[in-house]
């Protein structure tokens, strides 16, 4: 196989990057949410996996919200609730709140997968988290592939999230701060509500 080069992804990269979602799942849910998610500034970090010229893979990370248990879940989190690109201040009410993204989607062409691409794609993103100073990373994924890359239930932390519940939705702590959560709600960006439909 040609070298594979996982990069930044461009705005010229979109219609490849829509290519790879599209073949690589069976609806077009995955490809119209990156489009949305891309066109609204969301995408916190987009990489793409490239060979010779061809876009092969793509991952994007999104910003989540993490809602404490004391605050309830009634209607949708404010802006006072967000935590979408840095951490907030301690202030008098305590600890501040150590700010997320959510990884989704990732996708490899089918005749390029089983090659290691996705794996580097996810690798190379969660570097990227660590630079950014980003403190966790959640994914709805599946239960034995995830781990490996240090993913492990939610459930440990007693966390929620916006799409269930069970070992698929997994969590990963990037700092000491997020290890030691305990409890709360994690909500993705409005936009996958609008593609993929209303949260559980």
């Amino acid at each position: 196989m040609a070298q594979v080069h996982v990069r930044p992804a461009a705005a010229a990269d979109l219609p490849g990057m829509d290519a790879v979602h599209r073949a690589a799942f069976p609806t077009d849910l995955e490809a119209r949410l990156v489009t949305l998610l891309v066109e609204r500034g969301k995408a916190t970090i987009s990489l793409v996996a490239q060979i010779d010229r061809q876009i092969v893979g793509h991952i994007l990370f999104s910003p989540a919200t993490l809602v404490s248990a004391s605050v309830g879940l009634a209607g949708p989190a404010g802006p006072e609730r967000r935590s979408d690109l840095a951490l907030a201040s301690q202030g008098s009410a305590g600890p501040a709140e150590p700010t997320g993204l959510g990884l989704a989607p990732v996708a490899v062409l089918p005749a390029f997968q089983n090659q290691g691409i996705g794996s580097a794609l996810i690798r190379q993103g969660i570097v990227a988290c660590r630079r950014q100073g980003v403190a966790w990373v959640v994914v709805l994924g599946h239960e034995t592939y995830y781990p490996r890359f240090g993913f492990a239930p939610a459930s440990r932390w007693n966390l929620t999230g916006d799409y269930g519940t069970t070992d698929a939705f997994q969590f990963l702590p990037l700092t000491a701060a997020a290890d030691s959560l305990r409890g709360g709600h994690i909500r993705y960006a409005p936009e996958f509500g609008e593609i993929i439909g209303p949260v559980v």
